[in-house]
């Protein structure tokens, strides 16, 4: 299950979001105030999103 948290909560405790990420698979979404925000992913769901974007940009 992803999870989805503000920038305040997760500056408050980073290790325990990167320790959920790594073991579990999941995404964490982090929410700034203003609509902004990012998402951490496992970086195998990183490698594999950049390999399929290099794919689809070289046909």
């Amino acid at each position: 299950m992803n999870k989805v948290i503000s920038f305040s909560d997760f500056t408050e405790d980073v290790c325990t979001y990167i320790d959920f990420v790594m073991d579990s698979g999941n995404e964490v979404v982090v929410n700034e105030c203003n609509e902004r925000g990012v998402v951490i992913i496992p970086i195998e769901e990183y490698n594999s999103l950049k390999s399929i974007k290099y794919e689809i940009s070289s046909n």
